[in-house]
C-alpha cells in the first residue's frame, strides 16, 4: 500500500474533502484549484499529511483575503496574513496569480500608518492655529475619529 496520497483525477470537491480539511476553506479551495489546477499536480506523490498541511495553509491565506476587506487591513490583520502567507510558501505552491492580491492587502499597513500620522499632524497644526473651525465638516470628522 502507498504512502503517498495520490490524486487520481477524482473532481476537486472529492478530493479535497477527503483530506478533511476545515470546512469554510473548502469552496475556496475548490475554487482555486478549478482556475489553477497546478495546485492539485504538485502535490501528487506526497504524503497526505503534507498534502493537508499544504492545502489548510493556502485555505487560510484565501480566507483571510475573503473575509479581510483589504481597505480594513489593519496592524494585526496584516502580521496575520503575513505569517500565513510566509507559511504557504513554504509548500512550494505556484502561487503567482495569488501574490498581487496578498501584497495589495499587506501594503493597506504602510497606507493606514501614513493616513494616521497625516491626520494627527493635521489635528495638531490646527489646535496651534486654531482653525479647527474653518476645516471642512467631514475633514474635522476624519481627523477627530482617527484620534
Amino acid at each position: 500500500m502507498s504512502t503517498y496520497f495520490q490524486y487520481d483525477k477524482c473532481s476537486t470537491s472529492t478530493f479535497l474533502e477527503q483530506l478533511e480539511l476545515h470546512q469554510e476553506v473548502i469552496p475556496l479551495l475548490v475554487d482555486a484549484c478549478s482556475s489553477h489546477p497546478s495546485l492539485l499536480e504538485s502535490k501528487k506523490r506526497k504524503s497526505k499529511y503534507f498534502v493537508q498541511c499544504s492545502f489548510n495553509s493556502l485555505g487560510k491565506v484565501l480566507l483571510l483575503l475573503k473575509t479581510n476587506k483589504i481597505k480594513d487591513m489593519n496592524d494585526d490583520g496584516c502580521d496575520i496574513l503575513q505569517r500565513a502567507w510566509e507559511e504557504v510558501q513554504c509548500f512550494n505552491f505556484n502561487l503567482e496569480w495569488l501574490k498581487p492580491s496578498v501584497d495589495s492587502a499587506l501594503e493597506m499597513k504602510h497606507h493606514v500608518k501614513k493616513f494616521r500620522k497625516t491626520t494627527s499632524n493635521m489635528k495638531k497644526e490646527c489646535l496651534a492655529d486654531g482653525r479647527s473651525a474653518q476645516l471642512k465638516p467631514w475633514l474635522a470628522k476624519r481627523i477627530w475619529l482617527s484620534k
